[in-house]
This record gives structure tokens, C-alpha cells and sequence, in this order.
């Protein structure tokens, strides 16, 4: 194993573009493949992934991703032990759509989020 692999967690929507093999950012995906690339995730990552994965590339699309992130040697599993729940999602999510006139569509909060 690698020692000196990067360690990363994945945001869902990175996940989704770069693991289709005709995707121009395939290439970061082939690095966690490698173990150039050690991605971090939680149980709450690994099934917002699922939830995600299924919605936009189908039910064996998001076995087959999740199997092979959870099997993968260049996986490093976390355990949350806390959940300071200080952001009310709800609140936000009235918020960014007042101040940037988003509609309903939580993926347009999440990548604002990151944004911040």
C-alpha cells in the first residue's frame, strides 16, 4: 500500500463525474483505483453516495461503486462520534434561496455549502 497517497474525502457530485469511463476526469478515479488516492468516508458519506449514485447512474452502477469503495485497500473508514448539528438545513436552505434565488433543489445548497 502506498504510504504517501493523498487523502481525500469525495464530494457526491465529484463522485458521480469522475467515474465514468469516458469522463475527462476519469483519471482521479483511476488514482483511487492505484492507491494514489486514499479516499476518506463515513457511513453517512457512504450512503449519501448510494442514494446518489442510484438516482443518477442506477442501482448496479451504485453497488458496484460502493462494493469497490468499501473493499478497496486505499479506503479509510471514519466513525463520526459527534454531530454538533449547528447548521438547521432548512434554515439554510431559506436562506440561499433568498440571497442566490435557488428554487427546491438540495444539490444546489450542498455545492453552495462547499462553496463556503
Amino acid at each position: 500500500m502506498n504510504t504517501t497517497a493523498l487523502k481525500v474525502v469525495i464530494d457526491t457530485n465529484i463522485l458521480v463525474a469522475i467515474i465514468g469511463k469516458k469522463s475527462p476526469f476519469r483519471w482521479i478515479f483511476d488514482c483511487i483505483i492505484q492507491g494514489k488516492i486514499k479516499i476518506c468516508v463515513s457511513n453517512e458519506i457512504l450512503t449519501e453516495y448510494q442514494e446518489i449514485l442510484e438516482l443518477k447512474n442506477g442501482v448496479l452502477v451504485a453497488e458496484n461503486v460502493i462494493n469497490f469503495i468499501v473493499v478497496s485497500p486505499y479506503t479509510e473508514k471514519t466513525d463520526i462520534y459527534f454531530n454538533f448539528l449547528l447548521i438547521d438545513q432548512d434554515l439554510l436552505h431559506i436562506h440561499l434561496q433568498f440571497l442566490f434565488g435557488f428554487g427546491h433543489n438540495s444539490h444546489n445548497v450542498m455545492e453552495i455549502c462547499w462553496a463556503f
